[in-house]
């Protein structure tokens, strides 16, 4: 009997104490027994790291670098074939973790693998962006190959993380995920959507926490966007354009779920794809770009 792949679970977190101890929980609770957990904290500032001392877990600290930091710490540290990427305030089904090398087996081409995302959350904004990424997951588990897959609930191959030199560490926010993966796919590496994996993620109960959040990731955006001038044109977040968007996929939703709130989605992606749009307007205030 051939043994089983050793998985690392890359666990990068900061001031993530409401949510942790759950997300903890259901890792721990895998049916698949063979991982280890490399926890980077970010520089808390709430019980996050006693947390993590709880569930007997020493962390390591990122020193304020960021993100792309934070993650190239895990793979410094990983000593599995794999690194599953789970985020603080996610939740893993029972056999999350098994399908997930499954599929990773099965598929040698693969740099890595994105689960379908389901959603957490008693808000109304909750509800709307929950079913936004939903619909997202199901339509990109039908594409086939992916340009990109994000790191969050990703499972990643070491030596192919490894081949391209990892993580960008001068990455502060996000943007790390796109990075990565258009360099492998300058490697011939591919991408896939995982469609027998699942995990929730406690998505934001307000709208001030979405724009907070879509802030920080169209900062990252700039510096991705810069450094990967093929990647595609950031002109397709600019509200007008975002609002048409959220027309279709407001009508796609309320097929998905047949619920009446989905009439406000529209208004709803317009509105975070606003909030991205000035984090990539402040991103090129500061010049926060590669060799910028």
């Amino acid at each position: 009997m051939s043994r089983k792949p050793f998985v690392t679970i890359g666990l990068c977190v900061k001031n993530a104490e409401r949510t942790l101890a759950e997300c903890l929980k259901s890792i721990f609770e895998q049916t698949y027994r063979d991982f280890e957990i490399v926890a980077v904290d970010g520089g808390s500032t709430d019980g996050t790291v006693d947390i993590l001392h709880e569930f007997g877990l020493k962390p390591l600290y990122d020193g304020g670098r960021g993100l792309g930091y934070a993650r190239q710490l895990v793979i410094q540290k990983a000593r599995g074939k794999y690194v599953q990427w789970v985020d603080g305030d996610h939740v893993l089904l029972a056999d999350f973790l098994e399908r997930q090398v499954e599929f990773m087996e099965k598929h040698p081409e693969l740099a890595g693998a994105e689960a379908i995302m389901d959603w957490l959350g008693d808000s109304l904004c909750a509800r709307l962006e929950g079913y936004i990424w939903l619909l997202y997951c199901r339509k990109r588990a039908q594409e086939g190959y992916l340009k990109t897959i994000g790191s969050a609930g990703s499972i990643y191959r070491v030596s192919a993380l490894r081949e391209v030199g990892g993580y960008d560490f001068l990455i502060k926010g996000s943007g790390e995920d796109a990075d990565i993966c258009l360099r492998l796919g300058r490697k011939g590496w591919k991408f896939k959507m995982n469609p027998n994996a699942r995990y929730y993620h406690r998505v934001r109960a307000s709208w001030l926490g979405l724009a907070r959040e879509y802030l920080w990731w169209g900062e990252g955006a700039h510096y991705a966007y810069h450094k990967h001038p093929n990647y595609g044109s950031p002109w397709r977040f600019f509200p007008p354009i975002a609002f048409l968007a959220g027309l279709k996929h407001g009508w796609s939703c309320f097929q998905m779920t047949g619920d009446p709130w989905c009439s406000l989605i529209p208004f709803h992606y317009a509105f975070k794809r606003l909030a991205w749009c000035l984090g990539y307007l402040r991103a090129h205030l500061k010049r926060y770009q590669p060799c910028g």
